[in-house]
């Protein structure tokens, strides 16, 4: 092989190693985009489960009461 094709063989190389490394960084920063937004949905309807629903139910037994 010439000096050149080696040359363009190894910069196909480096280059193609180069965007799978940014195609992992890249899919880990979006995976762990998503799993963030998807833990602070599930701490959302924790809180609406456990707070507001509580102090519904004690609002309307209050409302009972009178």
């Amino acid at each position: 092989m010439l000096p050149l094709e080696l040359i363009i063989r190894a910069l196909g190389i480096v280059f193609s190693l180069g965007i799978l490394a940014f195609a992992i960084v890249l899919g880990g920063v979006i995976f762990i985009s998503l799993a963030g937004v998807i833990v602070l949905i599930m701490i959302g309807f924790i809180y609406e489960v456990f707070f507001i629903a509580e102090n519904n139910i004690q609002i309307k037994a209050l409302m009972r009461r009178d």
